[in-house]
């Protein structure tokens, strides 16, 4: 493969993205879970902790709260998440996990580390490594200089 100067970065790695979300979505409809569009996998890898509210969901992702209400209620449905009661914030609510969301979770997460096997066994555990700890470094420059 040629260094091609016009390729921006961002191409590139929305390229590579969608090739490991390729291969996630092909071993989850494999093992009889039901296809998850992109912004469903980017909701639901999202979804950490004490839970999220639909605005910061929807703040993270770059999508509406009408869009992230839609994935919701179909994600609701579907039995991978649920709405809870946020404690801090009156009648506000929290999406997290169902039960059967983490079962998937953890499901997805043994496929993704067979997916970066299949990568490392492609361009080798040093460019793996060397890539992971590209990829984990602080790239926000006003953070750097504080």
């Amino acid at each position: 493969m040629t260094n091609n100067p016009d390729e921006h970065l961002i191409d590139l790695l929305l390229r590579r993205f969608s090739w490991m979300e390729a291969a996630l979505s092909e071993r989850l409809a494999a093992g009889g879970w039901e296809m998850l569009t992109r912004p469903q996998i980017m909701l639901f890898a999202y979804l950490q902790g004490p839970g999220s509210s639909s605005s910061d969901i929807a703040r993270h992702l770059r999508i509406s709260r009408q869009a992230v209400h839609q994935m919701v209620k179909e994600l609701e449905k579907r039995g991978l998440i649920k709405q809870i009661p946020d404690p801090d914030r009156g009648n506000a609510k929290l999406i997290i996990k169902s039960e059967k969301g983490y079962q998937l979770n953890d499901i997805a997460r043994e496929y993704l580390r067979d997916i970066d096997q299949r990568v490392a066994d492609r361009i080798g555990e040093e460019k793996l490594e060397l890539l992971r700890t590209i990829l984990l470094t602080d790239w926000d420059q006003e953070k750097a200089t504080e």
